[in-house]
């Protein structure tokens, strides 16, 4: 005869699957056990004794033994208990030792499904957000005693709000605490101290001798973790337990008398810095100085030692290299101590800010820094600094024309320094590269060449270092292949040298690109270079990615003719937010891969074509455009003109009306001319193979480098 075991606390709804699932049957409870019945009359397949635990046994025992003379499908036995109980029950233990409970059978704690709990959430909390009922799940333990209890006590609260209302959680764990915890020693004052700690703490914090001496405080912890889920084991952190949510841990904590938690807050805070002078790993010091952190907010005297707990937390996390915890703590830093902050203490943060946004590409939360910065220093070197990190920002967001504006002041500030500066002076080095970078954006005077060799000559005055190779690493965009390849094997001597993975990754994908364009013959290598680039970016969670993936992509498809492999590697980085110059060329190389696969009736395509116009008309905001974007928009309607059989010459026509004819991009649409009058190839005058293979294709991609 099969029995089958239901176990655990009351309300959780045994019962009602069991009368659900089994059927028909005969249901009996303590009330009707003894009463006459005609055993081998019964109609019912399965027998439901519920509350097995509460039956006195010799009851329990003689009608057990008739009921075991039938023949049922299966017997079902009940216990309001979890199965860690079990053995202290007399009425299990005697039908175990009679042999009536296989040896091997699996006990387990029945938890109904939470599509059945989620039904009575909306009915007792028709104004619970969807997202909040597993967090009710987990502070009733799934119980529907406890529910309904909750319920009541929102409604008695007379509570208007949506969800449920602080005084009625208050009240209900007030409950728990009296009536489920109560063989557990001042139970609420041990939550309390726990919640002093954090929402997650450690039993070592609550026992030991420098913190609150609590005596046996986790075995208690353990129990209350055992029969009810105010809190609950850490899973993932060197922390022992956690407070089920946050509201039970809010509750708990706001319910502690103002004069004892000050107190125990300043007694965790001598326990925490005994932690410190203890702690070896950087880790470990975080671990602390983040409970200090947090301790701290609590006594507004204590700034000054506040301020100096941040401050050392900062440089534990750049210790460790973890950057995005650094920058929270920084910016906590500036919201907190803003008051008692001195203006070293305020110049650091904001450096260290700007230079950690400038290595992320988070360009334009560096400028929104740049913008709350009161440039009004008595040195003239460092708000020229400024001004130079400003122009510089307004460049990589896209602003080219602003950011050319103050370069030009910039230079003639230089210009007219009379040795107020050194000539070795960064500030040059700076303000040269990027200028040489917005001439030859704008197609001005020499195309930024000669602001380049100043801006290299200056940077080698002294040893060449960073500064120098920094500059170097954008030859692709002054020299031929021959120069471009020597110097940028020196830059990445240089980078290996000094373990500079990060800018190693730049030059890969410069020098790979370089040697794509120059058809060199060492596709293995390419592909190596790209590939490498990729690993150095995605380690470091860089959105340098989105270059280093774009132009593997312009490889795939143009070296390997692997087209879908390529338009994933463009689809994966449309995410990073970027500049709208930056998405316009990611949407144009998506098209193109659509027209290459003949997908031009797709949605995608449409939609991609949508967004490449969405991200050029944010462009056309500025007062003038780069030598780049006008000419991509129109090679795509051209190339799209072209796939669908018009003629495009007029098409060419207007857009060579546009461009100096000294512009690269003349070869490439003279070729498309010439092809739909079917005359001869043009003559390139730079990467006349990368372009021969586009047009051969019929495509045009937009590739990047690394020049600032």
């Amino acid at each position: 005869m099969n029995i089958e075991i239901i176990c655990n606390e009351r309300g959780t709804g045994k019962t009602e699957f069991a009368l659900l699932k089994y059927q028909p049957c005969l249901y009996f409870t303590l009330g009707n056990m003894e009463d006459d019945k005609n055993w081998n009359n019964t109609q019912e397949f399965y027998c439901i004794i519920d509350s097995i635990e509460s039956i006195p046994v010799p009851v329990f025992s003689d009608v057990i033994n008739r009921i075991l003379s039938v023949e049922w499908e299966a017997i079902i036995l009940i216990f309001d208990i979890k199965k860690s109980e079990l053995a202290k029950c007399p009425n299990f233990n005697l039908l175990y030792d009679a042999g009536r409970i296989p040896i091997h059978y699996k006990f387990k704690d029945f938890v109904v499904k939470k599509e059945v709990f989620y039904n009575y959430l909306e009915e007792y909390f028709p104004n619970l957000k969807r997202e909040d009922y597993d967090r009710v799940i987990r502070f009733t333990n799934s119980n529907f005693n406890q529910l309904r209890r909750l319920a009541l006590l929102n409604e008695l609260n007379d509570n208007d709000e949506k969800g449920i209302s602080p005084q009625a959680l208050s009240q209900y764990i007030d409950e728990i605490i009296a009536k489920i915890y109560k063989d557990i020693p001042n139970a609420e004052t041990l939550l309390q101290m726990a919640s002093i700690i954090g929402e997650q703490f450690s039993c070592e914090a609550l026992e030991s001798y420098d913190g609150f001496q609590y005596d046996a405080a986790s075995a208690y912890i353990k129990r209350m973790n055992d029969i009810h889920g105010l809190i609950q084991k850490c899973m993932a952190s060197k922390l022992d337990y956690k407070f089920i949510s946050h509201d039970v841990y809010e509750s708990i904590f706001d319910n502690i008398q103002c004069e004892k938690k000050i107190e125990w807050i300043k007694r965790l805070i001598q326990y925490y810095n005994i932690q410190y002078k203890q702690c070896i790993d950087v880790p470990d010091r975080i671990t602390v100085l983040n409970h200090l952190n947090i301790l701290y907010k609590f006594l507004p005297s204590q700034n000054e030692k506040h301020k100096e707990i941040c401050f050392i937390l900062l440089y534990q996390y750049r210790s460790a290299n973890e950057t995005m915890y650094a920058l929270a703590v920084a910016q906590e830093i500036i919201d907190e101590f803003s008051s008692i902050l001195t203006g070293t203490e305020r110049a650091f943060i904001q450096n260290y800010q700007i230079n950690t946004f400038f290595q992320l590409w988070e360009y334009q939360k560096a400028l929104e820094i740049l913008k709350t910065i009161n440039n009004s220093s008595k040195y003239v070197g460092s708000r020229m600094l400024i001004k130079y990190y400003y122009a510089y920002c307004l460049y990589q967001t896209g602003d080219v024309d602003e950011s050319y504006d103050i370069a030009q002041e910039l230079i003639e500030y230089l210009k007219n320094s009379s040795g107020s500066i050194q000539p070795s002076h960064k500030l040059f080095c700076m303000t040269y590269s990027l200028m040489a970078t917005l001439q030859n954006h704008l197609d001005k005077e020499d195309n930024g060449l000669g602001y380049y060799g100043l801006a290299l000559k200056h940077a080698s005055k002294e040893e060449k270092g960073k500064d120098y190779y920094d500059i170097l690493k954008k030859c692709d965009m002054f020299y031929c292949y021959e120069d471009i390849k020597i110097s940028l094997g020196e830059c990445l001597q240089f980078y290996d040298k000094k373990n500079d993975g990060y800018s190693a990754g730049e030059i890969y994908v410069n020098l790979a690109t370089e040697m794509m364009f120059q058809d060199c013959g060492e596709k293995n290598k390419i592909k190596e270079y790209f590939e490498r680039a990729i690993c150095y970016f995605a380690e470091n969670s860089s959105k340098k990615l989105v270059y280093a993936k774009n132009n593997y992509a312009i490889y795939l498809i143009m070296v390997e003719k692997n087209i879908t492999k390529g338009l994933n590697y463009l689809k994966e980085v449309l995410l990073v937010g970027l500049s709208d110059f930056t998405y316009m060329c990611l949407y144009l190389n998506i098209c193109m891969c659509y027209i290459l696969l003949g997908k031009t009736e797709d949605a995608d395509f449409t939609d991609s074509y949508q967004r490449f116009h969405l991200a050029k008309k944010r462009l056309n905001k500025r007062r003038n455009a780069t030598k780049y974007e006008d000419v991509y928009e129109d090679i795509l309607n051209i190339i799209i003109a072209e796939q669908q059989g018009e003629n495009v010459e007029k098409l060419c026509l207007t857009a060579l009306g546009k461009l100096d004819n000294n512009s690269f991009f003349v070869p490439l649409l003279d070729d498309i001319v010439k092809r739909n009058c079917r005359k001869g190839n043009s003559v390139y005058k730079e990467n006349a193979n990368f372009y021969k293979t586009m047009n051969e294709m019929r495509c045009f991609l937009a590739e990047f480098r690394f020049w600032e």
